[in-house]
């Protein structure tokens, strides 16, 4: 982990950073109630400072998680939550 690597986001523990992209981090993360490894993803905060493109970006992000978490595909993982925690989206 670097530095940077939070150990928490809402519930969840950090393990470590799989990958980045133009717009976020996805990290290795465990669920403590469900006992599973998780992926993270995790918005860059600099994408939601701006007031009109943050809320755009917002509604992206949450539109994505909803979209996705209606999928059953094996080759698409499974969303179990989608939130803000503090500044992180």
């Amino acid at each position: 982990m670097t530095e940077n690597t939070p150990k928490k986001l809402g519930k969840y523990d950090v393990l470590g950073e799989i990958d980045r992209g133009s717009m976020g981090i996805v990290y290795l993360g465990h669920d403590p109630n469900e006992y599973r490894p998780i992926a993270i993803k995790v918005a860059f905060a600099e994408s939601l400072n701006d007031a009109e493109s943050g809320a755009q970006y917002r509604k992206m992000f949450f539109n994505e998680a909803h979209t996705a978490g209606g999928l059953t595909q094996p080759s698409i993982i499974d969303i179990y939550d989608a939130g803000v925690d503090g500044e992180t989206c």
